[in-house]
């Protein structure tokens, strides 16, 4: 639908302004007629937290597909502040701290993750969050993705916003911008852009503020090594120059960094760098500095060894670079799952300039000043389990009463929403010679820290696709990292429970046997319960293909026992996903898909059941009168020629 359409829609006042107050009566009542069905209990994708500068029992949090949310109660309870809002992936937010009903929320999520929303610039709120709108002077390209945002601690209408394009300046509360730092080709040729923003608190008159810059080291699309770096400018509200502080990498041996300033002596820093080589360490720690004099002279606290120590596993999958020494599997299993590209934070103890924290997949502390890191969570233990935080960290936050003696508070956002721990002081899990003590596998010297979920009716689960049952009151839904999940109305909002874990795709329900589940995790990796979902079989017996991150599969529902699924081809199963046999021949190969087009989305009439119309990555439709009789050799015929 073009633009001038969308606008023209009865509700696009209401996206707009968020104000039911501006919609005739009958629209209000088209869009009021729905019922949230949660799921309240299960958290999802967050990165960013923020407390409210007079109250830090009032936090607002906000998902990338999910808008903004309020807590009064420091958790326990929340609600949505931006669900009419023009764009939900928000990703970073600034309150004012002289004017706290005074916010903006920078939207799209700029680290180059398939699932990631595109955002529409800043928005601004000047009544705590009740309505928000676009700042007009951020409709442009250089604010599709505001990975960060943060005000001046001297003057209250300078903002700064880390975007892929550089860093931008507001002097005027966010109206008008201006490119400080281009991070493009123009500039100092950055690949991805700046993703982390600090304004140093007790510089005065001039604000001093470190850009981290560059992310994912290699850039194939471009052909060249792009090192991430960290700036500085001690004049950044007016004229200042950035100048490169800390460059750790050469010929692309950084990628992605994150920076802290210790809040008790704002001239100690660290930084954590994500590796950029294109090697197995790739996306893995490359290291943590330390700065004691502001920013100016760096040394390296920890370097990744490549030996397997705990210092080299802070940003890969923990449970996989030990699957060896922990649980007994042969030599040359250990793998090296790395995320820093994607799960990245750092943040210092308030009152201890020596103790700071890392998040990767899992959460880690040093007490040493970076040179020995201790394990602070288990993503892969039962949630009900006390060392358990969800995966794939994306903020670490300290409360702002934080003494280390009476009050402990931590809080982190992740894949899985918002947790807290009452006592960041407590002891981390050790390291040691031997496979079985060692604090990795989960199984002595574990962790003292405790975690709980704050995910309170917090309800920003980001879900890919979805069935309902035939009784119209159960539904099933595949969700980014949150596994394939169940709830009910009968069961209320607060009450849905994981049947499947990992990543969760698509669904379908069979329609004369509700017993009979179909599931999906990442790519074509389609399964089947015939007990309710207790239980899962792999169900892709024939198909040789690769798919999309998320894969479309699809039930015809006047033959349930009739699937299609997709990659390069069609493939189709008439038995119920006992055996699979492709369906049409590939689609075309071309630049700057060398890998191949995919199919993205399947509809099978529901009137007759041999017409299918699926779409694909090039931007062509495909459709088949005759498609339960197609093979690996027939060519479906284009209703469309696609576009570039």
């Amino acid at each position: 639908m073009a633009r001038d359409a969308i606008r023209d829609r009865p509700w696009f006042s209401l996206a707009k302004n968020a104000d039911l107050g501006k919609l005739e009566p009958a629209a209000v009542a088209e869009l009021s007629d729905w019922q949230q069905l949660g799921p309240g209990n299960i958290g999802g994708r967050t990165r960013v937290l923020r407390f409210h500068p007079d109250d830090p029992d009032i936090m607002f949090a906000a998902g990338v597909a999910g808008g903004v949310w309020k807590t009064t109660d420091g958790g326990q309870n929340w609600q949505p502040l931006s669900d009419l809002a023009e764009n939900l992936a928000v990703v970073s937010m600034a309150i004012d701290r002289s004017d706290p009903q005074r916010m903006w929320v920078g939207t799209g999520e700029g680290v180059f993750n398939s699932d990631a929303a595109r955002g529409a610039g800043v928005f601004m709120s000047n009544d705590g969050g009740s309505t928000w709108n676009q700042l007009s002077g951020t409709d442009t390209t250089d604010f599709h993705y505001v990975n960060d945002l943060v005000q001046s601690p001297n003057q209250a209408d300078v903002l700064y916003a880390a975007t892929r394009s550089g860093v931008m300046r507001s002097v005027d509360g966010g109206q008008l911008w201006t490119k400080v730092v281009d991070a493009g080709p123009d500039g100092i040729n950055l690949y991805g852009g700046c993703m982390d923003l600090e304004a140093q608190p007790n510089a005065q008159p001039e604000d001093v503020v470190f850009a981290t810059c560059g992310t994912l080291g290699y850039n194939s699309n471009a052909s060249q090594l792009a090192n991430g770096v960290i700036l500085r400018s001690v004049d950044a509200g007016d004229a200042g120059v950035w100048t490169t502080v800390l460059a750790p990498g050469i010929d692309g041996a950084a990628g992605r960094s994150a920076i802290a300033i210790s809040p008790s002596n704002p001239s100690i820093l660290y930084a954590v760098f994500a590796a950029g080589a294109a090697d197995d360490q790739y996306s893995g720690l490359l290291g943590v500095w330390r700065s004691d004099d502001g920013g100016t002279t760096w040394q390296a606290k920890t370097q990744n060894s490549g030996t397997n120590q705990n210092n080299d596993l802070l940003l890969t999958n923990p449970l996989f670079a030990r699957l060896e020494e922990c649980y007994g599997y042969p030599e040359g299993s250990n793998a090296f799952y790395n995320q820093g590209w994607y799960d990245l934070a750092i943040n210092i103890d308030p009152v201890d300039p020596d103790r700071l924290w890392v998040g990767g997949i899992d959460l880690w502390r040093s007490d040493n000043q970076g040179a020995d890191w201790g394990v602070a969570s288990y993503w892969w233990l039962f949630p009900d389990e006390p060392t358990y935080a969800h995966a794939d960290q994306h903020g670490i936050l300290f409360h702002p009463d934080y003494d280390g003696v009476t009050n402990k508070r931590l809080f982190v956002v992740n894949d899985g929403g918002v947790h807290v721990t009452n006592d960041a002081t407590a002891a981390v899990g050790t390291n040691s010679s031997s496979s079985i003590q060692n604090s990795i596998c989960a199984a002595q010297n574990l962790p003292e820290i405790a975690w709980e979920t704050l995910n309170n009716g917090y309800s920003i689960t980001q879900f890919y696709h979805g069935a309902v049952y035939p009784d119209g009151a159960t539904f099933v839904g595949g969700t980014q990292d949150n596994g394939t999940l169940r709830g009910s109305t009968t069961g209320g909002i607060d009450n849905w429970n994981e049947i499947y874990g990992g990543d969760g795709g698509y669904s379908a329900i069979d329609p004369r046997d509700s017993q009979v589940i179909y599931a999906e995790t990442t790519g074509i990796s389609i399964i089947k319960s015939v007990d309710g979902g207790l239980n899962f079989d792999d169900a892709v017996n024939g198909i040789v293909d690769s798919g999309l991150f998320i894969n479309p599969f699809t039930m015809d529902m006047r033959h349930p026992d009739r699937l299609w699924t997709s990659g390069t081809r069609m493939w189709r199963t008439d038995n119920g996903a006992g055996s699979w046999s492709a369906a049409s021949v590939a689609l075309p190969v071309d630049a700057p898909f060398s890998s191949g087009h995919f199919h993205t989305a399947h509809a099978v009439a529901p009137g007759a059941g041999d017409l299918v119309i699926v779409g694909t990555t090039h931007g062509a439709i495909y459709r088949n009168p005759s498609a339960s009789t197609a093979d690996a050799g027939t060519v479906w015929t284009p209703n469309s020629s696609g576009v570039s």
